[in-house]
């Protein structure tokens, strides 16, 4: 019996791990002490602006909570996938959740 394609199907040509994820993480990171305090400056209202973009509202204080502004579940997963997909910084759903407020968000998106 022959294998098919479809069980055949690498992550990469199944859409598992896009070529766009790849080069936005090395992007941003960097082992220079002086552009990691630059980028955690910026990626403070990064995180802020996302966290707006994904509730569909027009400003995010750092000190509000997510689910009280009017998060969900699904709204948790698509922030921690665009804080991957377009500042590197994985942060899974789990630590959304338990985030007392956004600061907290953007700290753990920091420290990994």
């Amino acid at each position: 019996m022959k294998p098919t394609r479809a069980s055949s199907a690498s992550p990469a040509t199944t859409g598992a791990c896009p070529h766009r994820l790849l080069r936005s993480r090395a992007a941003v990171h960097s082992d220079d002490r002086s552009n990691t305090l630059e980028l955690t400056t910026v990626t403070l209202s990064q995180t802020l602006a996302l966290v707006a973009e994904v509730i569909g509202i027009e400003r995010v204080s750092p000190d509000a909570n997510f689910f009280d502004l009017g998060g969900d579940s699904l709204s948790a997963a698509f922030l921690s996938l665009l804080l991957d997909e377009r500042l590197g910084a994985s942060v899974d759903v789990f630590t959304i959740y338990q985030a007392e407020d956004i600061h907290s968000v953007h700290r753990a998106a920091v420290e990994k």
